[in-house]
């Protein structure tokens, strides 16, 4: 019997594993070997984004944005959903610090 597998990696991406049921696993039954492949693959994906922008460029885009540079939204799509998250808490950090000097500033007048 084969086991077919999908774990999603992008919007519409995914990868694709095939087991036959009787390959030698570490487990026994069927349900805890579709269970095995199943962590094996996430593990796997996790370990290696498909989608994830350099560290070089990664830097370059952080430090452009840190300056009051524009990026383009074409090197934001190229991040790995970690990337994209880190660039959103910076996002939102200087938000709040913009926030508090213009309502300090406002106090001040």
């Amino acid at each position: 019997m084969k086991v077919s597998h999908r774990v999603p990696t992008q919007q519409y991406g995914y990868i694709e594993a095939e087991q036959d049921i009787d390959d030698a696993l570490p487990v026994d039954t069927a349900q805890e070997k579709i269970r095995w492949m199943h962590d094996f693959l996430v593990k796997t994906m996790a370990e290696r984004p498909v989608n994830e922008l350099p560290k070089k460029d990664f830097d370059q885009f952080i430090d452009t944005y840190l300056q009051g540079g524009n990026n383009h939204i074409e090197v934001y799509e190229k991040m790995s959903p970690v990337q994209k998250d880190i660039v959103q808490t910076i996002k939102r950090s200087l938000a709040r610090i913009n926030y508090k000097e213009t309502k300090l500033h406002k106090i001040e007048e």
